[in-house]
């Protein structure tokens, strides 16, 4: 595994517009054989950063988050991200590298570790926001009609957070579809669970079968 690929995005927290080449992962990382035998799925859970007037200006708490990042992030497959105000104005995305359907489980592992390590480090907070990036062979016009075959139950129905009807990518009840390339597409799913209830089993129980159904679509 090229091990700069990943290190280069756990150095320091990374602007919310900072642009992360994806292409570049997947295709020289450790799974570059994988995107082509099964659906690729990348996750994004918004925590809350209860100490942020812990330090006088947003810029000092980032340059001090920074200083222990990356013996957090190291070997997580993670990479801390600034959320936009729109979003929470002391939020970070932590954000999963795609990893093969297969190896699904192993890294939600990761990310609950990470989740408690950033808890007992730096006191964030899981808010109960996630988000679903599920790719694979398949154009967005086979997408489009295959999408709407996926039998979500009620239970993650409630979960579901509908796309923004301004998207700039095609929109359906379940997500977005984004176009990667001539024969590769992505669907991009927003979720919110309740933090407090369901915790890290919700967690883990929303990603696991909401990403098994939607990756479905790719044959």
């Amino acid at each position: 595994m090229n091990e700069q690929l990943y290190t280069q995005y756990q150095q320091q927290v990374m602007a919310y517009s900072q642009v992360v080449y994806y292409d570049q992962i997947l295709m020289n990382g450790m799974y570059r054989d994988a995107i082509k035998k099964e659906p690729m799925i990348g996750i994004k859970v918004l925590l809350r950063d209860t100490n942020a007037n812990s330090a006088p200006t947003p810029s000092e708490r980032i340059r001090f988050i920074n200083t222990g990042l990356f013996r957090v992030l190291d070997q997580s497959g993670c990479f801390l991200r600034e959320s936009k105000n729109t979003v929470m104005n002391d939020g970070f995305w932590l954000v999963s590298f795609p990893v093969p359907r297969s190896q699904l489980s192993l890294q939600i592992n990761q990310i609950i570790n990470t989740m408690n390590a950033f808890g007992a480090y730096l006191g964030f907070t899981f808010t109960g926001l996630i988000e679903l990036y599920i790719s694979g062979r398949a154009t967005q016009y086979e997408l489009m009609s295959r999408i709407s075959t996926i039998n979500m139950p009620e239970k993650y129905q409630r979960q579901l957070v509908k796309p923004d009807s301004g998207s700039q990518f095609i929109s359906y009840n379940l997500g977005c579809i984004i176009p990667i390339n001539q024969f590769f597409s992505l669907i991009k799913t927003r979720w919110s669970i309740d933090p407090v209830s369901l915790q890290y089993d919700g967690l883990r129980d929303t990603i696991e079968n909401v990403s098994l159904r939607l990756s479905s679509v790719f044959y």
